[in-house]
């Protein structure tokens, strides 16, 4: 074995690197658990619900987000308007980055400081957050142009996933290099960011 050659070269080294916790993906597969950290957008627009708002029941609660290839960005504006969707009773609750819980009612949206249980599903690529018979959407109407809760006679939003990094600090530093140390075989590998090496 050469030592200086990989066993398995990467046959495409164009490829995208993995996501490293850096943007937000469309959810388009109904998860078993909707734990995690969300932008909630509105796609034809192009917004997101902004969560860093202490009144969020204001025209306008959004912020302008661009989509690539059903993914969003993570920047300092993304980071504050997000939502940690998390398990609450029966169904999830919605926490903004103030702290406070998004609550629904027929033409509302407020933020308290108890959770309020919500169900999340998954219709055409549409994510369907509700309160009884009250969805999460988007008033499209100009001078309006905002989230709030109706009752399905408004636009359906889509919700787009923070992803998770898979190193810690690495992808930070574009020139860290990342060494394991396995056994295969009864065969040292040594791996150096992701190839693998035999040890002679």
């Amino acid at each position: 074995d050469n030592p200086d050659t990989p066993d398995d070269p990467d046959p495409n080294p164009d490829d995208p690197t993995p996501a490293t916790g850096n943007e937000y993906v469309k959810v388009t597969t109904q998860p078993s658990d909707w734990s995690g950290t969300y932008l909630i957008v509105y796609e034809t627009d192009s917004v997101a619900l902004n969560g860093a708002l202490s009144e969020i029941d204001v025209v306008s609660n959004t912020i302008a987000v661009t989509i690539t290839d059903n993914k969003i960005a993570a920047t300092e504006q993304t980071t504050a308007a997000q939502i940690q969707i998390e398990p609450s009773g029966t169904g999830y609750a919605l926490k903004t980055s103030t702290g406070k819980y998004i609550i629904g009612a027929s033409k509302k949206i407020s933020l308290q400081s108890e959770a309020q249980a919500q169900t999340i599903t998954l219709s055409e690529d549409n994510a369907i957050i509700a309160v009884g018979d009250q969805q999460l959407m988007f008033n499209a109407t100009t001078g309006q142009k905002r989230f709030r809760y109706y009752g399905g006679t408004q636009k359906k939003v889509q919700l787009y996933k923070r992803t998770e990094g898979l190193t810690t600090g690495i992808e930070d530093k574009p020139d860290a290099v990342k060494v394991e140390k396995i056994i295969e075989n009864n065969q040292v590998i040594i791996i150096v960011n992701g190839r693998k090496y035999n040890v002679l």
